[in-house]
Formats: C-alpha cells, structure tokens, sequence
C-alpha cells in the first residue's frame, strides 16, 4: 500500500522510530517467499517528536526483501494525535541479503 494512502488521514504527521518486538517472516503462512509481500501484523514500540513510547499492533503488507526482524528499528510516519496510526517507511528500510534463493 502506497505510503500517501497510510498518511492521508492523519491529523498530526511526523517522522518517528518504530522499534520492531515481533514480524513473522515470510513462509510461516504458506507461499510467501514466492510473493513480493505478506500480510502481516507488526507488534512494537513507536515513538517520535512529541510522542511517549507506545505500544502499537500495526496490521500491514510486509515486504519479503525488507521484513524487519526483532529489535530492529524502521523509519516511520507516526501521527500525533494518535500514536497508533503509523506508516513504515518501506524505501528506507535495508533490504536483507538472500536466504534459501527467496527473492526470486
């Protein structure tokens, strides 16, 4: 999903950190190491200028090339008013090297 489709609601944008605690990695569900991305959900901790550490589940398609393990921290547009609203900043996230030839 388009990073404008994710921030278009959001009252208060900024830019953030979102400190990954848990991302299944592709495969777990079935065919996804074949696919470009996976729906999944992202538990972990947001936070930003303004923003108190906040626990956040973010449901969102995960991309094979870039999925975040755990403890890694990604670039985020957080909003505000509502520290749950989040879009990852995919572009920016470091692709991770080739496993078993998954990227095929």
């Amino acid at each position: 999903m388009a990073l404008w489709f994710r921030t278009r609601r959001m009252r208060d944008p900024v830019r953030g950190r979102f400190r990954v605690d848990v991302c299944a990695p592709p495969g777990i569900g079935g065919g996804e190491i074949a696919s470009f991305s996976y729906s999944a959900y992202v538990l972990g901790v947001v936070s930003g200028p303004g923003i108190a550490a906040t626990k956040v589940k973010h449901s969102c398609q995960v991309r094979v090339k870039r999925y975040p393990n755990s403890g890694q921290v990604v670039p985020v547009i957080v909003d505000r008013a509502d520290p749950t609203r989040l879009a990852i900043v995919w572009k920016e996230v470091p692709v991770r090297p080739r496993v078993f030839g998954e990227y095929s």
